[in-house]
């Protein structure tokens, strides 16, 4: 995979991003979260939706900023989480 796009809570996909750039989100509400991507290689189409490879997690109004990073089981996707105040 070489370039990905994502969505955040069933939104709007996000445009085309290399896979080399990390994947930053900030001020997200408290409750259950969830970011979706899909891939595609540098000689084809993006995945189908309904493949994506999908995360989720709950942000708790009252926890201390909190930074996650860290990559997925598969090695070919990488991600960096970020929660701000």
């Amino acid at each position: 995979m070489d370039f990905f796009r994502y969505r955040l809570n069933g939104g709007s996909w996000h445009p085309e991003q290399p896979v080399s750039s990390l994947l930053i989100l900030a001020d997200l509400k408290p409750g259950t979260n969830a970011v979706s991507i899909v891939g595609r290689s540098e000689f084809g189409g993006y995945q189908e939706e309904s493949n994506a490879i999908s995360v989720n997690w709950v942000v708790h109004a009252a926890a201390w900023p909190t930074r996650t990073t860290g990559a997925p089981a598969t090695p070919v996707i990488f991600y960096r989480l970020k929660k701000q105040r």
